[in-house]
């Protein structure tokens, strides 16, 4: 069996694969929903009340950021910190 990380002499290339000092995978899905109603105004103005909902990282999909790679370090290979987790805002718009 070989070993994952072995000694080597300085300046040769390891048997490790390139994407194995990789942090994790991140994907985000945001959503806006969109919805306008006329208004009129007078004769000739009109004006529109728009209802906006967003939602951003809609399925709350937890991405790891900050991995600890220092070898010497008690944490090695763990990760610090997340990004941003799912955030939602509701607007009305009145537009003339």
């Amino acid at each position: 069996m070989r070993a994952y990380f072995r000694c080597l002499t300085p300046f040769a290339l390891g048997i490790c694969p390139a994407i194995s000092s990789g942090g994790p995978g991140y994907a985000r899905v945001d959503a806006a929903f969109v919805k306008s109603f006329p208004i009129p105004i007078g004769r000739s103005e009109k004006a529109n009340l728009q209802l906006r909902a967003e939602a951003f990282n809609l399925f709350n999909r937890i991405n790891l950021s900050s991995l600890s790679n220092s070898l010497d370090a008690s944490n090695f290979g763990q990760a610090t910190g997340a990004y941003q987790m799912r955030i939602s805002q509701l607007s009305l718009k009145f537009i003339f």
